[in-house]
């Protein structure tokens, strides 16, 4: 997981203009190489190199239909529809449905086994987090929970490459990543969640190496 909290970051989406003139920056660079590469292989180039385009075409049409998905789902994303959930479940639905980077170790601690949520967005939480794992380098997780008072404590850590200091005020911010070739939708998209369940996400650095994704849900009054 290589991105953590900061007080006046928000998940809410931004103004709109502000929204699609970044989607549209994120949107032209795969679009550019899809043209590019088109016109390559309309062009005189030599045939040896029309697989490498055709795969050029290929990963950035994923890339950009990965996007445009993102993007739609961190903007329409809405009330949650809370039930009971085995956190063990879902954990597992997503490891098995998931694409990620890596393939993780996950170990489970759980002194409280339910979680009070929507369903789909829960699971989308988890992929998001586990997938900011993956693709931090980390070969292991904790997920444990526990209750303090009326509130759920729910926290994911990796033993990944961590987050670098200077990147630590900006990670809940739309399209900003700290690797090349990623959205930078996924900790807004798994704040968003966490706030529409009235809780709140904190990421930091764990002790002693990886990243540490906290998230409290009050689930007393669900």
């Amino acid at each position: 997981m290589a991105e953590a909290s900061n007080a006046a970051a928000t998940s809410a989406p931004p103004p709109l203009t502000t929204f699609m003139r970044h989607l549209a920056h994120e949107l032209g660079n795969p679009v550019a190489s899809i043209r590019m590469s088109a016109e390559m292989l309309l062009g005189d180039y030599p045939s040896e190199m029309h697989p490498e385009l055709f795969q050029i075409i290929m990963s950035e049409s994923q890339r950009l239909e990965s996007l445009i998905e993102n993007a739609v789902y961190f903007v329409s994303v809405g009330a949650p529809r809370p039930v009971s959930l085995e956190i063990s479940q879902i954990v597992d639905t997503v490891m098995r449905q998931a694409e990620l980077a890596e393939p993780l170790d996950i170990r489970l601690d759980l002194k409280q086994t339910v979680i009070y949520g929507d369903i789909a967005q829960i699971s989308r939480l988890f992929k998001e987090i586990l997938s900011n794992a993956a693709e931090s380098g980390a070969s292991s997780v904790l997920v444990s929970a526990v209750v303090e008072g009326d509130d759920l404590i729910l926290s994911v850590r990796d033993n990944g490459g961590g987050i670098p200091a200077e990147k630590l005020p900006n990670i809940f911010s739309p399209f900003f990543t700290t690797r090349e070739g990623k959205l930078g939708l996924g900790l807004s998209i798994a704040k968003r969640i966490v706030e529409l369940h009235d809780g709140t996400l904190e990421v930091a650095p764990a002790d002693p190496a990886g990243t540490a994704a906290t998230m409290r849900f009050p689930q007393s009054s669900r």
